[in-house]
């Protein structure tokens, strides 16, 4: 998507893109939270004292608010999400990575979804019924 808004609207078209995402992404979030742009059109937000369950519960509303964007002129513009949790032994490019890991399966699994890999067993664990949950 990035590549098609970049070639036929420009670069600063798909700025505009990133900075309404952040603009529909942060209202979502507690004072608490911290957001921010993660690289190219990657974004991060840190959840301190926030359950597994409430970390899906966020991305599944950042993946709709994304989704409900106006963005119609450039295409489908959707989010895909990576989601982890940590544990206080975990160093932080430990949860990065598992949060990238989780991020390419929501890829993979046809965009438009939210996937998570926890800290427990280092195993995918998905909650389909959660995330399904919240879609409704």
């Amino acid at each position: 998507m990035w590549t098609y808004v970049n070639d036929n609207f420009g670069h600063l078209a798909g700025d505009q893109i990133l900075i309404e995402i952040a603009a529909a992404i942060v209202p979502i979030c507690r004072l608490t939270d911290t957001v921010g742009r993660w690289g190219g059109e990657e974004f991060l937000i840190i959840c301190p004292e926030t359950s597994c369950e409430g970390a899906m519960i966020l991305a599944e509303k950042v993946r709709k608010a994304v989704e409900s964007l106006p963005l119609h002129r450039y295409g489908t513009v959707t989010i895909s999400l990576g989601v982890t949790c940590s544990k206080l032994d975990d160093d932080i490019n430990t949860v990065i990575q598992r949060a990238d890991k989780a991020l390419y399966l929501a890829k993979s699994a046809g965009r438009n979804q939210v996937r998570s890999m926890q800290s427990t067993t280092h195993q995918l664990s998905l909650d389909e019924d959660a995330v399904e949950l919240f879609r409704n």
